[in-house]
């Protein structure tokens, strides 16, 4: 978090489009008053997808049926899952409570 505060970003992946670019910058702002509200970002996003669809035309590639190699130990029918639930619930009670909302 200090990190956050002293002005320290990820980096941004190469070939990321310019637009994203742009948004993620105004996020980042320092002054949370310049930053854009999440309707804004939603706006802005869909603004993006319409332009990468419908003005650069990009054509979606066919999905050509190839065979997949499967995993020996895959599963692929559907199996009960209380067992698991009760497994997870019984190590989460185990979790000692803080009363913080993150680690």
């Amino acid at each position: 978090i200090i990190d956050i505060c002293n002005g320290i970003r990820p980096p941004i992946i190469n070939g990321t489009p310019q637009s994203f670019i742009d948004l993620m910058m105004k996020c980042w702002d320092t002054d949370p008053s310049k930053r854009p509200t999440a309707d804004m970002i939603v706006e802005n996003i869909n603004h993006i997808i319409t332009d990468i669809i419908y003005v650069n035309k990009i054509e979606l590639p066919t999905i050509q049926n190839t065979k997949v190699a499967t995993h020996p130990h895959a599963v692929f029918t559907s199996r009960p899952l209380s067992s698991l639930i009760r497994t997870a619930s019984a190590l989460q009670n185990c979790l000692p409570f803080t009363g913080e909302k993150y680690l």
